[in-house]
């Protein structure tokens, strides 16, 4: 019965239409559609799921919004006591929908808006300029925002999210600041880093910038950021400056305590083989076999190396300036092989060029870029190293992609691609990228 509900619960048809009979939209906007944009699975059999819900009223306007969804086999008390009445005050904002907290049963589902996260019960109010105000007051924040006696003059925007965890927020007033908001004080933490990398890339001449500290308001568990604009820029970093970025940030001599080692890279990749184990999915045996192959070549393994990593390094995490980029998401920030990064990054690339339809020649051609830039930036690549870390990414990016869309536009191929990599066996750096623009792995 448990397997049933979970299985429902992605089921994007089924959930629009509780969705639809669960939540009473403000005139003149109503439900056309709810898609999966991401399961998060957890231990002990419990998950977190995010839903795009696309918004369209009779006149042709259309918005889309988000909600989080929170399963377990049963629903906690907790949830039942936060969300046992459905909310009558919905709303509309530049935040998207907020004031929705409701169970769904039959789903054994619990879902609702940022404003109304237990865990985290300051986001209400950072989302409510006025309140806002009053959480602010005094602060260098406020000053910067242009608050002034809790008027209504900041447009708040939910960047990111993830229930009862984090929450990134963009602030437009008299300045574009960015907050990060947390269940606990790591935002504090952060706030150091935040300003040693600062001070690191504005002196270093490198043309790599760190969002600075403005404020760590400790009543809201929230560091504030510096807005890193674009400023004359293209609409995009090439893959050139993206590996001088990455190259900078490796050599960076910033104290950090926390560490990265294969077994964290294995411990991800296992929590989806039993999220296919439990959904009882024929992809399981896919995924399983060569998980298991990976496991076995990195059995006792330890970081070789001490880079300062980023550990979620991508195009989207780099903003264009005039002269080389911003890099930003500095939350998972530790030591242990540049490969995680590089392999990460690749991964994104070859998700883009399967979904973009140029399949594994564009992605060879994007991927020899970068690495070629990187070992000229920063020194060698370890192929052995690589193939290991592309092998992880690639098996966790399928497994996302899966709830995302289509298997065979992204997971098929990702998955594929990474059973190549494990196989390959060439001594030079980039063998394995040509085997995956030979094989082209395209829908």
């Amino acid at each position: 019965m448990s397997r049933s509900t979970l299985q429902t619960c992605l089921d994007a048809d089924l959930v629009t239409h509780v969705f639809q009979g669960a939540i009473r939209l403000p005139s003149p906007w109503r439900i056309e559609r709810v898609r999966i944009a991401r399961l998060w699975p957890h231990k002990r059999r419990r998950f977190s799921i995010e839903y795009a819900i696309d918004l369209t009223t009779e006149a042709g306007q259309t918005r889309a919004v988000f909600l989080q969804g929170r399963w377990s086999e049963s629903v906690s008390d907790r949830d039942r006591r936060a969300f046992e009445r459905t909310p009558s005050d919905i709303r509309l904002t530049s935040a998207g929908l907020l004031g929705v907290g409701f169970i769904a049963p039959a789903l054994s589902l619990a879902v609702h808006s940022p404003d109304r996260d237990r865990r985290m019960p300051w986001l209400a109010d950072a989302l409510h300029p006025p309140m806002l105000a009053v959480r602010l007051s005094g602060t260098q924040a406020a000053e910067r925002l242009g608050i002034d006696g809790g008027l209504d003059s900041v447009r708040c925007e939910v960047a990111r999210y993830r229930s009862g965890k984090r929450c990134t927020l963009r602030w437009r007033g008299k300045e574009t600041l960015y907050a990060k908001m947390f269940h606990d004080q790591r935002g504090r933490a952060l706030a150091r880093l935040h300003d040693q990398a600062a001070r690191h890339f504005a002196s270093s001449g490198s043309g790599t910038l760190v969002p600075g500290c403005v404020d760590y308001v400790g009543n809201m568990n929230m560091v504030v950021l510096e807005g890193m604009e674009q400023r004359g820029a293209a609409d995009f970093v090439s893959d050139l400056t993206a590996a001088q970025v990455l190259a900078d940030l490796h050599r960076a001599p910033l104290t950090v305590d926390a560490a990265h080692h294969p077994r964290d890279e294995l411990a991800v990749a296992r929590r989806w083989l039993d999220t296919f184990d439990f959904l009882d999915s024929h992809d399981t045996r896919a995924f399983r076999e060569t998980f298991e192959r990976l496991a076995s070549e990195w059995q006792n393994a330890e970081a070789a190396g001490s880079a300062l990593l980023h550990r979620d390094y991508h195009a989207a995490q780099l903003i264009p300036r005039r002269s080389g980029a911003a890099l930003v998401d500095l939350d998972t920030l530790s030591r242990g092989d540049a490969e995680t990064d590089i392999a990460t990054y690749l991964s994104h690339l070859l998700l883009e060029a399967l979904t973009g339809g140029g399949g594994g020649a564009a992605f060879a051609q994007r991927a020899r870029v970068f690495t070629c830039e990187y070992v000229k930036s920063s020194g060698e690549i370890n192929e052995t190293r690589l193939r290991r870390y592309a092998v992880s990414a690639m098996l966790r990016r399928g497994a996302i992609q899966l709830f995302r869309q289509p298997r065979e536009t992204a997971t098929d191929p990702l998955w594929r691609a990474a059973k190549h990599i494990l196989e390959s066996r060439n001594s030079e750096s980039d063998s394995w990228i040509e085997l995956i623009q030979r094989d082209e792995p395209s829908p």
